[in-house]
Formats: structure tokens, C-alpha cells, sequence
């Protein structure tokens, strides 16, 4: 069996990308992970299937915190049409929880109905889907065009084909790891790998089972 390798696109700015590098935590040890400017190049051997399996730790982390946090993705309005797209296109209901629309997708990978170059060609460049990003991944932008030195006409709008979103959404929830109350709001805290060269092991094993416990998925 020859190596497989699949790009990751990444934007060409925005902390995006750190959601991206939070998704490659979970992938198994063997699999090499060699950043460039605009993406990311994994290669391993069945290398759909640690892709998969990545998607399995976020399946059964899901069910761990979903009580913890509610909702376990903050959406909009808008937000929710986003996903509720989704939802259609893996076929699953429209009041389907996040967990079923990650189950869903983990069923799709295992019966091998998207291949190796499906997801190349969903994954690279970046911004090539219909899918606009919810809003959780825009918060920076948000008066990015009322700040100094523009004038309100400047735009930043990244768009994301099916696979890449499912890669936002499993970065936002291995990143998540506190939420707390000040004053009237809820602060939700994130903790991302530093660096693209830092993705692996740039947590103590003990911080991270704090953090959302792992022991019962046996997977470092």
C-alpha cells in the first residue's frame, strides 16, 4: 500500500487556522504533518482513516460534554441555516443534535463514500465551498471595516465546502475547554496549538485529561 496524502487549505489570514491546527491534534501519531504557506499536507498510509478516527474522538467527546455545555456551539440566526444545510446534505433531520451530524459524517467516511481525492478536492485551496462560515469563526472580522485606515468597503468573507466545515466545527469543540460567567455573559475559553510546527503534544497529557477527559477513548 503506497503513502496517501491530502492538503488542508488554510486562509490567507484570521485565526481560522488555528481551528484547523486544533482538528490535527487529533490525529494519530502516525501521521506526518509538514506545514507550507497556504496549507497543510498530511501523509500517512489508509490515511481516510485516520482521518475518520479523528472524527470519532470528537463523536464520543461530544456525548461526554454535551450536558456540560448547552449549547455546545454557539450559533446565530443565520448560523443555524448554515448548519441546517449541512444536516441536508448528510442527510440527516433538520433537528438532528451536532453529535448525530458528526455521527452521521463518521458513517459516511466508514462506508468509504468520500475517498482520498474527494477530500482533496474539497480541501484545497481553502475558500472554494458554498458554505459560508458561522459566525464563531468570523468573530474577528466583525468591525474589521469600521477600524483605522478603512472605509467601510473593505470585506473579508471566506466561504468552506462541506469537509472543511466539519474540520472548523471538530477544531472549535477540541479547542473548547472552559466556559465561564462575568457578569451577564458567558465566556468561553479556547486553548489552540501555538504554531502549525507545535500541533503535536503542545499540552501535557495531564492538562489535556483535565481539560476534556480522553482515558476511556485510548487514543494517546
Amino acid at each position: 500500500m503506497s503513502e496517501e496524502k491530502l492538503k488542508i487549505g488554510l486562509p490567507g489570514q484570521g485565526i481560522i487556522k488555528y481551528y484547523v491546527y486544533s482538528f490535527l491534534e487529533l490525529l494519530s501519531p502516525t501521521v506526518k504533518i509538514v506545514p507550507y504557506n497556504d496549507y497543510i499536507q498530511l501523509s500517512s498510509y489508509n490515511l481516510v482513516k485516520n482521518y475518520k478516527e479523528a472524527f470519532e474522538i470528537i463523536s464520543q467527546r461530544i456525548n461526554k460534554i454535551k450536558d456540560r455545555y448547552e449549547p455546545l456551539i454557539p450559533l446565530s440566526g443565520n448560523d443555524d441555516k448554515i448548519i441546517t444545510k449541512v444536516k441536508n446534505e448528510l442527510g440527516v433531520s433538520e433537528t438532528a443534535d451536532v453529535g448525530e451530524m458528526f455521527q452521521e459524517y463518521v458513517r459516511k467516511l466508514e462506508n468509504k463514500q468520500y475517498s482520498i481525492s474527494d477530500l482533496n478536492n474539497s480541501l484545497y485551496p481553502f475558500a472554494i465551498g458554498d458554505y459560508s462560515l458561522p459566525s464563531i469563526f468570523n468573530i474577528e472580522f466583525y468591525g474589521y471595516t469600521r477600524g483605522a485606515y478603512f472605509d467601510g468597503r473593505h470585506e473579508i468573507e471566506y466561504s468552506a465546502t462541506l469537509h472543511m466545515l466539519m474540520i472548523l466545527l471538530a477544531g472549535y469543540i477540541n479547542a473548547r475547554c472552559l466556559r465561564f460567567r462575568m457578569g451577564k455573559e458567558n465566556i468561553t475559553v479556547l486553548v489552540f496549538p501555538p504554531s502549525s510546527s507545535e500541533i503535536k503534544g503542545f499540552l501535557a497529557q495531564e492538562t489535556k485529561e483535565r481539560r476534556i477527559p480522553l482515558r476511556s477513548l485510548n487514543r494517546r
